[in-house]
């Protein structure tokens, strides 16, 4: 890479190099109409711009010039270090929105899990639990008070159910007791009967 700064007649006044000269193409004067141009130089093709600037009243050119070589190096590097930003902000958005995902979910989570426990813990000696409703989010509620309510319906059946064996329980020990007694009353013989039977 190099660089000229000329005046208006070409000569070099500030350069990259010592003892520098005009970037032309080989056996060509200072042309500062030739905004940019390529020349074959030592083997090695070079690209060259020049471009003019105003300084008070005087007119200078600046010509900057690349191979072929650096040129192509610096569109690799370039190309690496827009496909590795490319890459690093999908992957940074991937985690952020998994660790954002993971917290909310966890948050979310938690009061369902609670019901679950507590879903759990109702068995037939604890038919009157139901399930939390607080803290549950707002798309669970129908959901946990269609499950509580088929409790409230299930408990209601069972006490029914208690109800229903308990006088029929009770009703039957007269009768019972009735037979027994007239077995024990008839003998042996009526017992063997009532075993038959």
């Amino acid at each position: 890479m190099k660089y000229r700064i000329l005046n208006r007649s070409g000569d070099v006044i500030l350069s990259s190099e010592d003892n520098a000269v005009a970037l032309v193409p080989p056996g060509q004067p200072f042309d500062p109409t030739q905004h940019s141009y390529t020349f074959i130089s030592g083997g090695e093709t070079t690209f060259v711009r020049t471009e003019p600037t105003a300084h008070g009243t005087q007119t200078y050119y600046i010509q900057v010039a690349i191979s072929k070589r650096f040129s192509a190096f610096i569109h690799t590097l370039t190309a690496h270090i827009r496909l590795g930003s490319m890459l690093r902000f999908p992957l940074g958005s991937v985690v952020l929105v998994t660790v954002a995902v993971y917290f909310t979910l966890r948050k979310v989570l938690t009061p369902l899990r609670e019901a679950s426990a507590a879903a759990a813990r109702i068995d037939a000696h604890h038919m009157s639990k139901r399930l939390p409703t607080r803290n549950l989010p707002i798309e669970f509620l129908p959901l946990v008070d269609a499950f509580n309510l088929t409790l409230d319906r299930l408990e209601n059946g069972y006490i029914v159910q208690r109800a229903f064996l308990a006088g029929a329980a009770h009703e039957l020990k007269t009768p019972l007791a009735l037979i027994r007694a007239q077995i024990d009353m008839d003998g042996t013989t009526g017992r063997r009967l009532c075993f038959r039977i």
